[in-house]
């Protein structure tokens, strides 16, 4: 029998899987190491909706909280796939302007000399 589990503890062990695995595995977003940074408050959320929860103490440095700005860390995203990094951007909620910006700045690079590395970019 299947075992029974939310599609948000499902990406949690998935991202924890690879995370394990790779070690370019890097997530941003925001709230994922605990929204105000204090001691007592890291990886209290986990997330928005909680599918980084228990990921910030499992893989220091590699869990990171972001500005309320999808814009700036769909493009930091971008910028670190360029360089060879495999960075999970968490985002809350996409609309319009999110998907314009993420597929906006996945083609301009191609033609550009930021870096030599393949473009692992999977918009999914």
């Amino acid at each position: 029998m299947a075992r029974k589990i939310t599609f948000s503890q499902a990406i949690n062990e998935a991202l924890s899987q690879e995370m394990a695995r790779d070690e370019s595995v890097i997530v941003m977003g925001e709230d994922n190491a605990g929204g105000a940074g204090s001691p007592g408050e890291q990886d209290l959320w986990g997330g928005v909706l909680g599918v980084t929860k228990g990921l910030f103490h499992k893989y220091p440095g590699r869990v990171l909280d972001t500005p309320l700005s999808e814009v700036g860390y769909i493009g930091a995203a971008v910028g670190a796939a360029a360089c060879g990094m495999r960075l999970v951007a968490e985002l809350m909620f996409i609309d319009f302007m999110g998907v314009y910006i993420l597929i906006r700045s996945s083609i301009r690079p191609r033609n550009s000399a930021i870096c030599s590395a393949e473009k692992p970019l999977h918009p999914s």
